[in-house]
């Protein structure tokens, strides 16, 4: 659902229940957006239905909005089962330097002072010390997770970030840390 959608279905439940809020104000429009953050990728599809049920189910304006509305929206996925595959396809979109509109980075990690060092494992071996993230795609920004720090690949790439298969050039033959992979790395040489 867009912000503007969210804007609307909380001026309706106001209304409602009569309650006075003005998201005109800066106070409003920051309730609003702290609202929005946990509830932002629900479609708007529902809406209509979830403010019915508040309406029918509840005395009182909802005390925490985004939980109850969550609940509803999984309750609305119940009874509409064949709404869930639809809303899976929309979700998950790619544009060709992501997975789903994520990107799963790794780099290795090294110490404050800038200098990469193997673990030495108890049995006195070297392992590998990686860090891993992940980012929405800042390109196509198709993850709807609102969340995970955004960045495009470049911006990455240039921060030292490596990725785990999912730029199409990396995939089958990226830099995954297999045991068999994991001495053939550019720190490890």
């Amino acid at each position: 659902m867009t912000r503007q959608d969210f804007a609307e279905f909380v001026k309706s439940l106001c209304r409602y229940f009569g309650r006075p809020f003005d998201i005109e104000s800066e106070a409003g429009r920051d309730q609003l957006k702290l609202w929005y953050r946990h509830v932002a990728e629900i479609p708007a599809e529902p809406l209509g239905w979830i403010e019915a049920r508040i309406q029918q189910g509840q005395d009182f304006f909802p005390r925490n909005l985004p939980r109850n509305v969550r609940q509803l929206w999984d309750e609305w996925l119940r009874e509409h089962p064949e709404r869930v595959a639809s809303r899976r396809e929309e979700v998950g979109r790619s544009c060709g330097e992501c997975l789903g509109g994520l990107l799963y980075v790794q780099r290795p990690l090294v110490g404050r002072d800038g200098i990469y060092r193997p673990y030495i494992g108890p049995d006195g071996r070297e392992y590998e010390r990686i860090q891993t993230a992940v980012f929405r795609c800042a390109t196509c920004n198709g993850a709807p997770v609102s969340i995970i720090p955004m960045a495009t690949a470049s911006q990455l790439q240039a921060q030292g970030w490596e990725f785990q298969g999912s730029m199409p050039q990396w995939r089958g033959e990226g830099p995954l840390r297999t045991p068999e992979t994991v001495g053939s790395l550019p720190w490890n040489r």
